[in-house]
């Protein structure tokens, strides 16, 4: 029996609405409603192409996901929320589907839930949609105010932050979002560690290694927070830290949205701020926490603090002490350091003070207040009249600080910053006051002994500086003789810091004595390393070192004497000295380094005075760089080739393997191709980019050092808002 043709009719719109689902699915939507499902192979894509939610399985694993990923970006570190982290599927018939009320589900082969949303309310003709944030949202399909979104991925973030998430606590609903690192690059499983935005005491960014703290920015200061020195103002990215009565979190927007930029939380515990490179197709790590020994939480324990440059780089901070010296001796630093002098409670307001200790990493802050409204001499006044206060210090550095956060009990995680380190002010007891800085009281206690020693005082300062005329004039009269001796002798070289006389020895031999100008900056180490140095060089072309002296602030060496003609023309002869030598000596290409290099030194020499037989390698080195980059610069590369070799080699491959050489040597990393493209470069004849300056004579510039901070501006309303994020 035929059904009834009203049934036929129901029939025929079931299946075309089930045939739209499924087309718009295969075509990339980026909404699914209640009637509609996400079947694995199946995704969505957000309006702008850039991110899309499906089924993947991570790494080397077979285990399926639901996730959403950069769609644009063949990469497996492009996954950026997972959703069934714990309860994998172990096929390809896991699906995605929204019911009625508006709860996302994930289920397996047998209907099996292996992850919900698990929203508390509802909303009608519920949606779900992946927006261009990367935010996932279920909201009413005819209501698209954030303020409404029944439930969205950005309120529970997986080991990801994007632009426009928040890392924090609402303080009304007690919500906590925070990064949970994947357990390996194949298991998207919560791993050890986690990282998030401690609202206890004055805000700051834990990373935890389950129940143990592992690295904390410190506090935030207004610009970054007091321990992350790489955060800086950038042309990538604004930043902030948004504290009111409803909510405390740290968050980020793009200044350009075609960039991708993303904070990542790594298996291994570190957290990396990267960005995609289009030229390259890999992700760059522009910034990484911990950085190093001293970004350890709390290595040095109460009152220590670390320095990377010291070894061992965990000392006690000023007028503190180890707890246990024997243990420090054993690079134990587990118990800290306790005060030279004990302070005594009774009597704190009255006999305590404060030290300041510059360019410090501020201490951990969950054992701490502030106010906003206060200054810097309402804070001291503020901690000395409340004897568990143990420190101060401004709680924003913006134009010249302002605020007031105070610390009580043991500071812990204190480091030495050697850039944009903050004052702090630390409780100590009343004679340490008074050994660093005498208070007016005891100054007047002590009138009356000054006044009596003062004559004393000044006669003996008189007598002094009578002693002290008498020798000096001895002195001078000395060296004008010794002046008038070598002013007779004949002067065979002058330069910049020394001069060269002819003399004679005894026996009728004629030597060279070389006499180091006073205002020669080279030490007494550096001299005598220069000696033992050039007493070590043997050679037929070269005279040699018969001996040296020194006296006082005199410093002269004496050599063979060679009356002819100086040594380089002896060694290579005009003639024989290639093109680019001769044309490095117009004045045009004389060098002199002004960006904090010393030119052709080596790096031993110029840090620490050590000459040896390997520092003319370095200079050469530096030399033939520089040659080739101008020769480079000024289109005349080929000049680099030896005429012997000009007829046996190919003039395009030689100047190809110069350009990728320069290439290879720029000062910063992001110039530098990678081994893989220098390899594709070598073997190709694509278009090569244009090198800058090589490394090694120009100032090294970091990224964030070059952009402009003209986009960061204060916003604090009152005592409680400290800084607002600004939309790009």
């Amino acid at each position: 029996k035929s059904p009834p043709t009203s049934m036929k009719g129901v029939t025929v719109v079931l299946f075309l609405v089930s045939l739209l689902s499924d087309l718009m699915m295969s075509n990339g939507a980026d909404t699914i409603n209640s009637t509609a499902s996400l079947a694995d192979g199946k995704t969505i894509i957000s309006s702008g192409g850039t991110y899309e939610l499906g089924f993947f399985s991570p790494g080397n694993s077979t285990n399926r996901y639901l996730g959403i990923w950069y769609k644009k970006i063949s990469s497996d570190l492009n996954v950026v929320w997972v959703a069934n982290r714990e309860a994998p599927i172990n096929d390809t018939s896991g699906v995605l589907r929204l019911s009625e009320e508006g709860i996302l589900t994930v289920l397996n082969g047998t209907n099996g839930v292996v992850w919900s949303s698990n929203s508390s309310s509802s909303v009608p003709n519920p949606v779900a949609q992946l927006l261009e944030s990367g935010n996932l949202v279920v909201r009413n399909s005819n209501d698209d105010n954030p303020d409404n979104y029944m439930w969205q991925t950005f309120d529970y973030p997986s080991h990801t932050l994007l632009p426009g998430m928040k890392l924090g606590r609402n303080l009304v609903t007690g919500l906590d979002r925070y990064l949970t690192s994947w357990k390996t690059s194949d298991d998207p499983a919560r791993g050890a560690y986690k990282y998030l935005l401690d609202p206890r005491g004055y805000p700051q960014i834990i990373l935890m290694n389950g129940d143990k703290e592992k690295y904390g920015t410190g506090p935030w200061i207004g610009l970054r927070f007091s321990g992350s020195q790489g955060l800086k103002p950038n042309s990538i990215y604004t930043y902030g830290l948004v504290y009111n009565q409803v909510e405390v979190y740290y968050g980020f927007q793009l200044i350009n949205s075609s960039v991708y930029s993303r904070l990542a939380l790594n298996p291994d515990g570190v957290v990396q701020r990267l960005t995609w490179n289009y030229r390259t197709g890999e992700w760059n790590v522009y910034l990484s926490m911990p950085v190093d020994n001293c970004d350890i939480y709390g290595l040095c324990q109460g009152y220590g603090s670390c320095n990377i440059g010291n070894s061992p780089v965990c000392g006690c901070l000023d007028k503190f002490v180890p707890k246990y010296p024997r243990d420090w001796e054993n690079a134990d630093w587990s118990n800290g350091c306790v005060r030279e002098t004990p302070l005594v409670t009774s009597d704190c307001q009255r006999g305590d003070g404060f030290l300041k200790y510059p360019g410090k990493k501020l201490p951990d802050t969950r054992n701490s207040s502030y106010n906003g409204s206060l200054t810097l001499d309402d804070c001291h006044k503020v901690c000395l009249e409340n004897c568990s206060c143990m420190a101060y210090a401004n709680s924003d550095n913006r134009n010249g600080g302002s605020g007031c956060l105070l610390w009580f009990g043991e500071l812990f995680d204190v480091r030495d910053l050697t850039e944009n380190g903050q004052d702090l002010y630390i409780r100590v007891a009343a004679s340490e006051i008074n050994s660093t800085a005498p208070q007016s009281g005891t100054r007047r206690k002590r009138g009356g002994k000054v006044t009596v020693a003062l004559p004393v005082v000044a006669g003996i300062l008189l007598l002094g500086l009578g002693v002290a005329l008498y020798v000096w004039k001895k002195k001078k009269q000395r060296q004008q003789e010794e002046q008038l001796m070598w002013e007779g002798e004949q002067n065979v070289y002058c330069g910049p810091n020394s001069k060269a006389f002819q003399g004679m020895l005894d026996e009728g031999r004629e030597i060279a004595i070389k006499r180091l100008s006073k205002s020669s900056s080279q030490g007494l180490d550096e001299f005598r390393n220069e000696v033992i140095c050039i007493a070590k060089l043997q050679h037929r072309n070269l005279v040699k070192l018969l001996g040296c002296c020194i006296e006082g602030e005199e410093k002269m060496l004496a050599y063979e004497y060679m009356p002819n003609n100086s040594l380089d023309s002896f060694i290579f002869g005009m003639p024989s000295q290639p093109y680019y030598f001769n044309s490095l000596r117009e004045p045009d290409y004389i060098y002199f380094s002004s960006h904090y290099f010393y030119g052709y030194m080596s790096p031993e020499y110029a840090m620490d005075g050590h000459f040896s037989v390997k520092s003319d390698v370095f200079s050469f080195g530096v030399l033939v760089l520089e040659i080739a980059w101008i020769l480079f610069r000024e289109g005349r590369a080929a000049k680099l080739i030896d005429t012997d070799l000009s007829d046996s080699c190919y003039l395009f491959e030689v100047l190809r393997s110069i350009h990728i050489g320069l290439l290879c040597v720029q000062q910063s990393p992001e110039d530098r191709p990678s081994m893989s493209s220098v390899g594709m470069m070598l073997g190709g004849e694509s278009t090569l980019p244009q090198p800058k300056e090589p490394g090694f004579f120009t100032k090294r510039n970091l990224f964030f050092e070059e952009v402009s901070s003209s986009n960061q501006t204060a916003a604090s309303a009152n005592e409680i808002s400290i800084t607002m994020l600004q939309a790009r």
